[in-house]
Protein backbone atom coordinates (compact mmCIF):
# COMPACT_ATOMS: atom_id res chain seq x y z
CA UNK A 1 0.00 0.00 0.00
CA UNK A 2 2.69 2.11 0.59
CA UNK A 3 4.13 2.30 -3.03
CA UNK A 4 0.50 2.51 -4.15
CA UNK A 5 0.26 5.97 -1.81
CA UNK A 6 3.91 7.63 -3.04
CA UNK A 7 3.20 7.25 -6.49
CA UNK A 8 -0.39 7.54 -7.09
CA UNK A 9 -1.29 11.08 -8.85
CA UNK A 10 -1.68 13.70 -5.88
CA UNK A 11 -5.49 14.62 -5.45
CA UNK A 12 -6.44 18.00 -6.78
CA UNK A 13 -7.67 20.37 -4.42
CA UNK A 14 -9.74 23.12 -5.36
CA UNK A 15 -7.99 25.54 -7.66
CA UNK A 16 -8.33 29.34 -9.06
CA UNK A 17 -7.56 30.35 -12.63
CA UNK A 18 -6.70 33.53 -12.55
CA UNK A 19 -6.47 34.96 -16.25
CA UNK A 20 -3.30 35.56 -18.15
CA UNK A 21 -2.78 39.72 -18.03
CA UNK A 22 -1.55 40.75 -21.72
CA UNK A 23 2.08 41.52 -22.35
CA UNK A 24 2.52 45.35 -20.94
CA UNK A 25 -0.90 45.20 -18.70
CA UNK A 26 1.09 46.51 -16.10
CA UNK A 27 1.90 49.67 -17.70
CA UNK A 28 -1.71 50.30 -18.42
CA UNK A 29 -3.79 52.34 -15.50
CA UNK A 30 -5.54 50.73 -13.02
CA UNK A 31 -9.62 51.77 -14.60
CA UNK A 32 -8.17 49.70 -18.24
CA UNK A 33 -6.94 46.80 -16.12
CA UNK A 34 -10.33 46.56 -13.92
CA UNK A 35 -12.97 47.08 -16.83
CA UNK A 36 -10.37 44.13 -18.74
CA UNK A 37 -10.55 41.72 -15.62
CA UNK A 38 -13.54 42.59 -14.27
CA UNK A 39 -14.35 40.89 -10.94
CA UNK A 40 -11.06 38.83 -10.77
CA UNK A 41 -9.64 42.48 -9.27
CA UNK A 42 -10.22 44.25 -6.27
CA UNK A 43 -8.84 48.09 -6.16
CA UNK A 44 -8.40 50.06 -3.39
CA UNK A 45 -10.40 53.37 -2.60
CA UNK A 46 -8.04 55.16 -1.80
CA UNK A 47 -5.07 54.60 -4.01
CA UNK A 48 -4.33 52.96 -7.37
CA UNK A 49 -3.29 49.71 -6.01
CA UNK A 50 -5.05 46.40 -7.72
CA UNK A 51 -4.87 42.79 -6.60
CA UNK A 52 -6.92 39.54 -7.65
CA UNK A 53 -6.70 38.54 -3.58
CA UNK A 54 -9.01 39.35 -1.12
CA UNK A 55 -6.71 38.80 1.78
CA UNK A 56 -4.15 41.03 0.04
CA UNK A 57 -6.66 43.95 -0.26
CA UNK A 58 -7.67 43.56 3.51
CA UNK A 59 -4.29 43.68 4.66
CA UNK A 60 -3.20 46.81 2.05
CA UNK A 61 -6.35 49.03 3.45
CA UNK A 62 -4.37 49.01 6.93
CA UNK A 63 -1.80 51.12 5.49
CA UNK A 64 -4.54 53.93 4.98
CA UNK A 65 -6.35 52.91 8.11
CA UNK A 66 -3.64 52.81 10.39
CA UNK A 67 -5.64 49.61 12.01
CA UNK A 68 -2.47 47.30 13.74
CA UNK A 69 -4.32 44.51 15.01
CA UNK A 70 -1.22 42.24 16.15
CA UNK A 71 -0.50 43.22 19.68
CA UNK A 72 2.48 41.86 21.12
CA UNK A 73 1.39 40.07 24.56
CA UNK A 74 4.90 40.90 26.23
CA UNK A 75 5.54 44.88 25.66
CA UNK A 76 2.12 45.87 23.70
CA UNK A 77 3.88 46.87 20.60
CA UNK A 78 1.39 46.61 17.31
CA UNK A 79 1.80 45.21 14.03
CA UNK A 80 0.04 45.32 10.84
CA UNK A 81 1.20 41.72 9.96
CA UNK A 82 1.01 38.63 11.71
CA UNK A 83 5.05 37.76 10.30
CA UNK A 84 5.95 40.55 11.26
CA UNK A 85 4.60 40.04 15.33
CA UNK A 86 6.37 36.52 15.30
CA UNK A 87 9.50 38.08 13.52
CA UNK A 88 9.30 40.64 16.66
CA UNK A 89 8.70 38.41 19.09
CA UNK A 90 11.81 36.21 18.86
CA UNK A 91 13.84 39.41 20.63
CA UNK A 92 11.92 38.19 23.56
CA UNK A 93 12.83 34.88 23.28
CA UNK A 94 16.34 35.26 22.39
CA UNK A 95 16.53 37.59 25.87
CA UNK A 96 15.26 35.55 27.70
CA UNK A 97 17.30 32.27 26.60
CA UNK A 98 20.50 34.24 26.24
CA UNK A 99 22.85 33.78 29.57
CA UNK A 100 23.69 36.63 31.42
CA UNK A 101 26.91 37.58 33.44
CA UNK A 102 27.42 37.75 37.04
CA UNK A 103 27.07 40.80 38.21
CA UNK A 104 24.06 41.69 36.13
CA UNK A 105 20.58 41.88 36.66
Amino acid sequence: MLADELFSPPRRSRTHTWPVLPLGSHLRDKSALVSELGSFLRSCPHCSYVTPSSGCMKRHLRTHSGERPFTCKVCFKSFTQKGNLRRHFLIHIKSTSQPTEEGEL
